[in-house]
């Protein structure tokens, strides 16, 4: 067979995935690549061929294209997908973090903290909490959010997910067109231990109270919103093989396009005409610097000493660890139960142009969830690289 048959025939609708989770009913609609991005993976390295060719990685990708307005700001114009399923669970993992820190952006905003915000200190009240949390009695909000964007340190999120608490994070991503994102499970918390809101206090400091959040002993459950979620054959816990698929139907959970929308707005740092979070400028661009940082350019020793590609794993970078310094990459990764995924907002300033990219893929080896026995070097982080650079190439060459 030519090459050029079997690029065709490789990129050629796939056939509905298979029933890789359990119980839970998919939709019927199979994975299908727009006709953009079929012509822009043409040109993809093998582990692209090699998963796009396989339902059970479960490959879904959006790509936004973006151009300069009247007023210089980007904006979108066109996205094209692959294998999108709104309705299919995935693990979210580390994603949910995106708006953890846009909601908390918004309070900041609307209680005029922001320009305090590298004085504020969050104070968790410990006694009941059930996910590990920082050490020590009170920590800097500006070190804590920088950690859980920049290396998506858990103990972080745990911390400052206790100042807004799941009630009002659903409630408010409801009001702005995020309706099925579902982010009520604290990290390495039993999904079966519900603990509530802890109290949260944050002060400037001197002491001097600035939010009192005060503990809700029972919040709202928040299950996935299409009727079951089970995944993987078995479940390996504290050594033991547990028969059958593991139910994540509590588990937090976000659907692509919902991260790749949120990732566009806050990466750009240019808030659409309508459902946009409700963020000062001043916050906004915070929030955007902080994506765009790479573990070498966060000063927090929350940070650690990690490569650049730590957290951006749609880029490749050079022998040093670094990746090209004429690409700005504002994103947020995630990685869990063999599920891997990245969403990017990246400029080339180098040739004027930016775009859109989100991707996830399961590369889970045997069926056995939290076995550790997942692809994500082999497979999974090749994919997302390969990905990067093609959607990169095609770019330059349209431009």
């Amino acid at each position: 067979m030519r090459r050029r048959d079997t690029l065709k025939l490789l990129l050629a609708p796939l056939g509905a995935p298979a029933r890789a989770n359990g119980a839970m009913p998919l939709p019927a609609k199979a994975a299908v690549a727009d006709p953009q991005l079929s012509q822009a993976l043409q040109n993809a390295g093998p582990a692209v061929r090699r998963v796009l060719a396989d339902a059970t990685f479960e490959p879904q990708i959006l790509w936004t294209r973006f151009a300069r307005d009247a007023h210089g700001q980007w904006q979108a114009k066109v996205t094209q997908q692959w294998g999108v399923q709104q309705q299919r669970w995935f693990a979210a993992a580390s994603f949910i973090k995106l708006p953890v820190a846009a909601l908390l952006g918004e309070v900041l905003c609307r209680r005029g903290l922001v320009n305090q915000i590298n004085d504020l200190h969050l104070h968790v009240d410990r006694a009941d909490a059930c996910a590990p949390l920082p050490q020590g009695p009170s920590w800097p909000l500006a070190s804590l959010l920088r950690a859980m964007l920049v290396v998506s340190d858990n103990r972080s999120y745990n911390a400052l997910v206790e100042l807004l608490g799941s009630d009002a994070v659903h409630a408010r991503l409801a009001e702005i067109g995020y309706p099925d994102s579902r982010i009520g499970a604290r990290l390495g918390c039993a999904a079966a231990t519900r603990p509530g809101k802890l109290a949260a206090r944050l002060t400037d400091s001197r002491g001097h109270l600035l939010w009192d959040s005060p503990a809700i002993p029972e919040e709202k459950p928040q299950p996935f919103p299409f009727g079951v979620a089970q995944k993987g054959r078995a479940w390996l816990q504290n050594g033991e093989l547990i028969a059958g698929p593991r139910d994540f139907t509590t588990s937090n959970f976000m659907p692509l396009n919902e991260v790749h929308r949120m990732t566009m707005e806050l990466g750009s740092g240019s808030a659409p005409a309508e459902n946009a979070f409700v963020l000062c400028p001043a916050m906004r661009e915070w929030l955007r610097a902080t994506m765009l940082m790479t573990p070498r350019q966060c000063a927090d020793t929350r940070c650690g000493q990690w490569p650049d590609d730590h957290g951006k794993w749609l880029i490749a970078s050079d022998a040093q660890g670094h990746l090209p310094a004429s690409l700005d990459i504002a994103s947020k990764n995630a990685q869990a139960f063999g599920y891997l995924g990245d969403s990017a907002f990246i400029v080339d300033n180098a040739r004027n142009l930016a775009f859109g990219l989100s991707a996830s893929i399961f590369v889970d080896r045997d069926g056995v969830l939290n076995d550790g026995r997942y692809a994500y070097t082999d497979i999974g982080r090749p994919f997302l690289r390969e990905l990067g650079a093609a959607i990169l190439a095609f770019e330059r060459r349209a431009e």
